[in-house]
């Protein structure tokens, strides 16, 4: 689980540090934030929680992974930028490797927290469940979370650039391949 984490909170930061715009998630969480005159962190957190709900009705475990992942992965990314591990892109192209290295770092690593049976993290919970009851392929499903945050998100008035839409097209089928190579089903 530990390592799993640790290469999301990686995908996280590669990703805000890519120049290219924020993932879909986070696109929606400036939003939100503007909306209520919250900070970013709390409506990550207020999101969280709503979502945790949803999946328990849905009948999903919710467990220690699901609180550290709240918790751990939001500390490593601060411990990444607060002794600066990882720069800035400083072109385009160095920001599109980045943001490819940030898709493939969230899904191994959500590859090995989630198949650790500890619980979801909230989002990845939301995927799981909505997998789980419509028998969807987990790509389609994950695409489709991406592409319905990302919208409300700009609604709202988050940031976007390259790297969301990036994210919003190719998160999706990576996992699935990712799933599928390592002969994971949700």
């Amino acid at each position: 689980m530990a390592i799993g984490l640790f290469l999301c909170a990686a995908g996280i930061a590669f990703e805000i540090h890519s120049n290219l715009g924020s993932s879909p998630w986070s696109v929606f969480h400036l939003g939100l934030a503007k909306h209520l005159s919250i900070t970013f962190g709390q409506a990550s957190i207020c999101t969280s929680f709503v979502i945790i709900a949803v999946v328990s009705l849905l009948g999903l475990k919710v467990g220690v992974g699901t609180i550290l992942n709240m918790l751990i992965v939001a500390w490593i990314v601060d411990f990444f930028d607060y002794f600066n591990l990882i720069s800035d892109a400083s072109n385009i192209g160095q920001g599109i490797l980045m943001t490819v290295f940030s898709m493939l770092f969230t899904a191994i690593g959500s590859y090995f927290y989630i198949g650790c049976e500890l619980g979801c993290g909230p989002r990845d919970g939301l995927m799981c469940s909505l997998t789980q009851k419509t028998h969807f392929p987990v790509g389609l499903i994950r695409s489709a979370i991406e592409l319905s945050v990302f919208l409300i998100g700009l609604k709202l008035g988050g940031k976007t650039g390259l790297g969301t839409l990036m994210i919003v097209l190719f998160m999706g089928p990576l996992i699935q391949i990712l799933y599928k190579i390592f002969d994971f089903d949700v």
